[in-house]
């Protein structure tokens, strides 16, 4: 039969439609059945923190050094030293912040450091007179004057003269870090080729070296994180250091968590999901206090 007649033109015609019909609807089987406008995103985050804490003398040699501590600039309100070169304490933290300070490094911008909870302070300063310490204002150390030169206020306290022949204090809270709420988690985000599953994976980087769509990314994650250090007055030995960072244990949304991404670049639609994923926890997040005890009970109760 020839091509050149209607009836064989239309047969062939009508061929091409059933093969192209049924080629479409195998692919159609193979795609995902959700409409084109929804994007599924799996949070495969364990949400552990770090816990990076040494304890670098003995039982003695820690529960004497809480005979005496003088604490951080910015676990006080008006106690604290206020003049020298690196600056007034009133410049990082403005009015609100009147205890915003700390750092063991003095930076242009924070000379004493990064802001610091005021309530989660408080709260650092009763758990160590429950644990029997003496704790001293840092206005109560000696001023060095003219010799301190661009010390920080570390470095002055450690150098502080003898009275009588013995140091007015015995010890040195340095807080570089101690705050709750939304803390950095860097993340990995990884697309699904599978046919079956989410569009994307989100999982916690453990290395630079791991390949992810988003560079260099985080997402705000409730928690705790307390950074300080221990420091032997008079002879500047590390006694403690503590690193305790702790996140919230987010159950609820956070696998194959779908939605209708507005638009919105993978990288912002990541963190807007997990934004979600968070308000669908607030009950877990409202308990944040209970974390902080667990942070307190790694860190300062280790002391004694």
């Amino acid at each position: 039969m020839s091509l050149r007649s209607p009836f064989a033109r239309r047969l062939a015609y009508t061929l091409l439609v059933v093969v192209a019909l049924a080629l479409v609807a195998g692919c159609s089987r193979r795609r995902r059945t959700r409409p084109a406008f929804s994007t599924v995103i799996d949070y495969q985050l364990r949400l552990d923190g770090h816990h990076k804490n040494v304890l670098a003398a003995d039982g003695a040699a820690l529960s004497a050094a809480l005979s005496g501590v003088v604490l951080s600039p910015n676990l006080v309100f008006e106690a604290a030293r206020s003049t020298g070169p690196v600056g007034p304490l009133d410049q990082p933290g403005g009015p609100s912040l009147p205890n915003a300070r700390g750092q063991l490094v003095p930076t242009p911008s924070h000379p004493f450091g990064e802001p610091v909870s005021v309530a989660l302070g408080q709260r650092l300063l009763k758990r160590l007179v429950d644990k029997g310490a003496t704790l001293i204002a840092p206005a109560a150390a000696p001023d060095c004057g003219k010799d301190c030169g661009d010390r920080t206020w570390v470095e002055r306290a450690i150098a502080i003269p003898r009275q009588d022949g013995a140091l007015p204090f015995r010890a040195i809270l340095a807080v570089r870090r101690l705050e709750a709420g939304p803390l950095p988690l860097a993340v990995t985000v990884r697309e699904n080729r599978e046919e079956e599953g989410p569009d994307f994976y989100v999982q916690e980087r453990t290395s630079y070296a791991e390949y992810s769509l988003c560079d260099d990314f985080t997402v705000a994650a409730p928690g705790v994180w307390f950074q300080a250090e221990l420091i032997e007055a008079g002879t500047g030995r590390l006694l403690a250091q503590f690193d305790e960072l702790r996140f919230v244990k987010l159950e609820r949304g956070l696998r194959n968590r779908e939605l209708d991404p507005a638009g919105l670049e993978v990288c912002p639609l990541v963190r807007y999901a997990f934004s979600g994923a968070v308000r669908d926890n607030l009950d877990a997040v409202r308990a944040v206090d209970a974390l902080a005890d667990e942070v307190f009970a790694a860190t300062v109760d280790t002391l004694r």
